[in-house]
C-alpha cells in the first residue's frame, strides 16, 4: 500500500528520532533510578540498624540508670550509722530483685576506707548481693589488695559506667552453684564521693531478652545481630552463634581485612559490600554502635543482606520500566501525529527536573511552572509534588535532629516507607526522652529528700511539716497528710496526723485515726498502697483560693520499715497522679520510715533522761525544804513518798528498757560518778576488780587502767563522740568489744553526762579492731 498524506510522512520522519530519544531518556532515567534505588536500600538497611541500636540503647540505659541510682543512693548514706546504712542497702537491693523478674541479682560493693572511719587502707571492700532466686550474700573482699586485671580494678581506675562483656552464670546464688545456665551480663555504675571512687553498684541481667533484635527481617534473607564490645554475639537468628566470636560467622580473613573487631570495640559506624564466607556470594554488611551510658566500651548492632536480594527488587523495577517503555513507543506511534509539536519542550523540562531529583537537588525554585493540561502536565505536577514531599521530609528530619519531637508530618500515602520510617524514628526518640525525663525526675527527688532526711535536727514537728510540704511541691499534688503511729499508751494505739498541707478545717481537726478507721486504717492494716479515683462525696475536699472542691485522685502509701508500718501518707489531687510518681513516693516512704524510727527512739530516750533528772532535782529540793521547815515535816514526808514512788517507777521503766536491749550501758557525770548502770554490765564485771555500782567513782574502779581511759572520757566530756572496737580480756577469756561513747547535754547545751554503750563486736567490725597503740593514741 502506498502511504499518502502529510500525517503518514510526519509519522515516518519523526518516529525513528522520537523513538531513539524516548528510549535514551527512559534508559537514562531507569539507570539513574536503579542506582538511586540501590543507594536508598543501603541507606534503609543502615537506618534499620540505627533504629534497632537506639532501641537497645534505650533499654540498656534503663538498666544503667538503675545501677546509677544504686550507686548514688549508697553515696548519700556515706555518713549514716552502720545499722541505718545496712538496712537501707538491704531494703534497696531486695526491693529491686523482688520488684523486677528480669534482674537476676542486684549488688553493691563499697570501699571500706570511705564508709568505715577506722579503715585507712586504699583497698578492701564489703559486698552485698541479693538474688531473685536464692539467699543473699554479704561478705568482704580484697582485704589484702585489689586483684590486678580484674574488672573491679578497671572500674575503680576508670570511674565510669560499664556493661560487662557477656558471660555465663547461674541465676540461683553464688554458693558453689556451677550450673551456669544463664548467658548474661553485669551492668555497673561507680559510687563516687567528691569525685573519688567509693565502690560500685549494679544488676545482673539475662541477655536472652535481647534475642528479639534478631527477629527483625527488614529484607528477605537478611540477618540482624547484636555484638558485645569483645566481638561476641549476644543475639543472632541462628542461636548457635550466641556466645561465639564474630569470626564464627564471617571469614577471619574478611574480619581482618575490614578490621571489624576494631570497629566494634571502638564503636564505629561501618557500611561495606563484601563476602562473609568462601562461597563468593556478596553481602551488604552494616554496623551501628550502641553508646552505653558514659562507658568506654560500646556494643554494636549489625546486619548482613545478600546483594542479590537488594538487586532483585531493583531489577524487577527495571524490567517493569522497560515494558512500560515499549508500551510507550507503541502509544507514541499511534498518537505522535497529534502531540509531536507539543511534547518535546515540556518533556525535556520534566526530564531535566527528574535528573536533578535523582541527584538529590530538591530546590523548590526549580519546580515546573505553568504545566500543560495533558499527560506531560500531569508528569510535571507529579514531579512538583515529589519535590514538595521530599522537601517536607528534609525539614521534618532537620526538626528531629534539632530536638523538636512534637512536629507532625503528613505522609504521601500508606506506602510512603521513608515518611513512615521518619515518623517511627521520631516516636521512638520521643518515648526515650520521656523515659529519661522520668528517671531524671526520680533521681533528683531521691537525692533531694535523702538530703532532707539526713539533715533533720531531731525536732519532729518541724521535720514532719518540712517533708510533707516539700513532697506536695515536688509531686505536684494539691493536698497531703502524714499519719504516724502513736503507741505511747499501751491500751490506746492510734494513727496521729502529725503534718498536713491544704487540709480543710474539719478534716484537720480529726488528728486521731483508729487502726480500723477509714482508708488510713485500711492502708495501715494491709501494708499496701491504696489508689482511688472514684471517691465518696463526704470523704475530703481540697481548699484553694477558688474555694473548696473534691479531688479527682486520692492515694495512700504505708510508711514501713521492713514489715513494720510506722505511719501512712495520704495525697489528694485535682489531676490523676502518674504511676511513676506514686512508685517514687513508695521508695521514699522506706527511707522516711527509717528516719521516723530513729527520731522516735531518740525522743523516747531523751524524755526518760529528762524525767529522771527533773525528778532527782525535785527530790533534793524537797529534802532541803524538809530540813528548813520542821513544822511541815509530816506533809513534806507524804509528798516525798509520792515523788519517790514516781522516781522509782520511772527508774524501773528505764532499767527494764536498758536491761532488755542486750548492750552494756553506763552513764557517769562530769565528776566521773556513776549515775546509771544496767544489769548486763553489772553481771559482766561481777567478781572482778571492775565490779561497780551507782554512786561509785568510775576512775577509782579502773585501777591501773585509769590514765588510759580517762583521756578518752575527757574528749567525750568535751563534746566529741567516740566509737571503736578493741580486744577485751576478762575472767580469763578474750573477745572483741565495740564501744560507743556519746556526750549527754542539758537544755543549755552543756555536757552533763557521758553514756558508754558496749557490745560484743560482730564479724563486720573485726576489720576495724584497734591495736593497743592505736587505742592509746586515739
Amino acid at each position: 500500500m502506498k502511504l499518502r498524506g502529510l500525517k503518514y510522512k510526519l509519522l515516518l520522519q519523526i518516529m525513528p528520532v522520537v523513538t531513539v530519544i524516548f528510549l535514551a531518556c527512559i534508559g537514562y532515567i531507569i539507570f539513574s533510578l536503579r542506582q538511586q534505588a540501590i543507594e536508598d536500600n543501603e541507606k534503609l538497611a543502615f537506618s534499620y540498624v540505627e533504629e534497632v541500636a537506639n532501641e537497645v540503647k534505650a533499654r540498656m540505659n534503663e538498666d544503667i540508670g538503675l545501677s546509677r541510682a544504686i550507686a548514688n543512693a549508697a553515696a548519700v548514706y556515706k555518713d549514716s550509722s552502720g545499722t541505718t546504712r545496712e538496712n537501707f542497702i538491704k531494703g534497696m537491693l531486695s526491693g529491686i530483685v523482688e520488684g523486677e523478674e528480669s534482674y537476676h541479682s542486684a549488688w553493691l560493693s563499697i570501699e571500706l576506707n570511705h564508709f568505715e572511719p577506722a579503715w585507712n587502707l586504699p583497698y578492701g571492700r564489703k559486698r552485698y548481693t541479693f538474688y531473685h532466686q536464692g539467699p543473699p550474700a554479704i561478705d568482704s573482699a580484697n582485704l589484702q589488695g585489689d586483684l590486678r586485671g580484674s574488672s573491679y580494678l578497671r572500674l575503680k581506675e576508670e570511674k565510669r559506667e560499664e556493661v560487662n562483656n557477656p558471660y555465663y552464670y547461674t541465676k540461683y546464688s553464688d554458693a558453689g552453684d556451677e550450673r551456669n545456665d544463664v548467658f548474661g551480663t553485669s551492668i555497673c555504675a561507680p559510687v563516687l564521693i567528691n569525685g573519688e571512687f567509693a565502690g560500685v553498684g549494679g544488676v545482673d541481667i539475662s541477655l536472652e531478652h535481647f534475642q528479639y533484635v534478631s527477629d527483625f527481617k527488614p529484607f528477605d534473607q537478611s540477618q540482624i545481630f547484636l555484638i558485645a564490645n569483645n566481638g561476641v554475639f549476644v543475639s543472632h537468628p541462628n542461636k548457635e552463634f550466641i556466645g561465639k566470636k564474630l569470626e564464627e560467622m564471617i571469614s577471619p580473613e574478611i574480619v581482618d581485612q575490614h578490621e571489624l573487631d576494631t570497629k566494634v570495640s571502638q564503636g564505629e559506624s561501618y557500611l561495606v559490600d563484601t563476602q562473609i564466607s568462601d562461597n563468593g556470594e556478596m553481602y551488604l554488611l552494616a554496623l551501628a554502635p550502641i553508646e552505653l551510658g558514659n562507658s568506654y566500651y560500646p556494643w554494636s548492632i549489625g546486619i548482613v543482606v545478600p546483594r542479590d536480594v537488594i538487586l532483585t527488587e531493583v531489577n524487577n523495577s527495571m524490567f517493569r520500566s522497560l515494558l512500560i517503555a515499549i508500551l510507550g513507543i507503541a502509544i507514541i506511534a499511534l498518537v505522535l501525529w497529534r502531540i509531536s509539536n507539543n511534547i518535546t519542550k515540556p518533556l525535556n523540562k520534566v526530564n531535566a527536573l527528574i535528573k536533578e531529583i535523582a541527584q538529590g537537588d530538591i530546590d523548590l525554585s526549580k519546580k515546573v511552572s505553568n504545566p500543560t493540561d495533558d499527560e506531560v502536565g500531569e508528569i510535571s505536577l507529579s514531579a512538583n509534588a515529589l519535590i514538595d514531599d521530599l522537601n517536607n521530609k528534609v525539614e521534618f528530619a532537620k526538626s528531629i535532629g534539632s530536638g523538636n519531637l512534637d512536629l507532625e508530618h503528613q505522609t504521601a500515602g500508606e506506602q510512603d516507607t521513608l515518611g513512615n520510617s521518619l515518623i517511627a524514628m521520631r516516636d521512638s526518640l520521643k518515648e526515650s526522652k520521656i523515659e529519661d525525663e522520668r528517671r531524671s525526675w526520680i533521681n533528683r527527688g531521691l537525692a533531694k529528700f535523702t538530703e532532707i532526711l539526713r539533715l533533720n535536727d531531731g525536732e519532729m514537728e518541724g521535720f514532719y511539716i518540712k517533708v510533707v510540704s516539700e513532697m506536695v511541691k515536688y509531686i505536684g499534688v494539691n493536698q497531703a497528710g502524714l499519719f504516724v503511729i502513736n503507741n505511747d499508751e499501751e491500751d490506746n494505739t492510734y494513727l496521729e496526723l502529725v503534718a498536713a498541707y491544704a487540709y480543710e478545717r474539719r478534716k484537720y481537726l480529726e488528728k486521731k485515726v483508729g487502726l480500723d478507721e477509714g482508708l488510713v486504717g485500711q492502708c495501715y492494716k494491709e501494708k499496701q498502697r491504696i489508689s482511688l479515683k472514684e471517691l465518696p462525696e463526704d470523704y475530703i475536699h481540697i481548699t484553694s483560693g477558688l474555694g473548696i472542691a473534691p479531688p479527682t485522685h486520692v492515694f495512700l502509701v504505708p510508711v514501713k520499715l521492713e514489715e513494720e508500718v510506722l505511719g501512712v501518707m495520704e495525697f489528694a489531687s485535682f489531676e490523676v497522679v502518674p504511676e511513676y510518681k506514686i512508685e517514687f513516693v513508695e521508695k521514699l516512704a522506706e527511707s522516711l520510715a527509717s528516719t521516723i524510727s530513729t527520731l522516735k527512739t531518740n525522743q523516747r530516750t531523751r524524755v526518760l533522761l529528762e524525767q529522771s533528772q527533773q525528778q532527782s532535782e525535785e527530790l533534793r529540793a524537797q529534802e532541803e525544804e524538809m530540813r528548813q521547815n520542821m513544822e511541815e515535816m509530816e506533809a513534806t514526808q507524804e509528798e516525798m513518798k509520792r515523788t519517790q514512788k514516781l522516781v522509782e517507777q520511772n527508774q524501773m521503766l528505764m532499767e527494764v528498757l536498758l536491761n532488755q536491749a542486750g548492750d552494756s550501758v553506763l552513764v557517769f557525770d562530769n565528776r566521773y560518778n556513776i549515775v546509771l548502770i544496767n544489769d548486763v554490765l553489772k553481771a559482766r564485771y561481777k567478781g572482778t576488780q571492775f565490779e561497780m555500782g551507782v554512786g561509785d567513782n568510775l576512775l577509782e574502779k579502773l585501777g591501773s587502767h585509769r590514765e588510759m581511759w580517762q583521756k578518752h572520757y575527757e574528749k567525750v566530756l568535751g563534746g566529741e563522740q567516740l566509737q571503736f572496737t578493741i580486744k577485751s580480756q576478762l575472767k580469763d577469756s578474750e573477745n572483741y568489744r565495740f564501744y560507743f561513747m556519746s556526750p549527754i547535754r542539758d537544755a543549755h547545751g552543756e555536757v552533763r553526762y557521758v553514756s558508754v554503750i558496749t557490745r560484743d563486736a560482730n564479724i563486720d567490725q573485726y576489720s576495724n579492731v584497734l591495736t593497743q597503740e592505736q587505742f592509746e593514741s586515739l
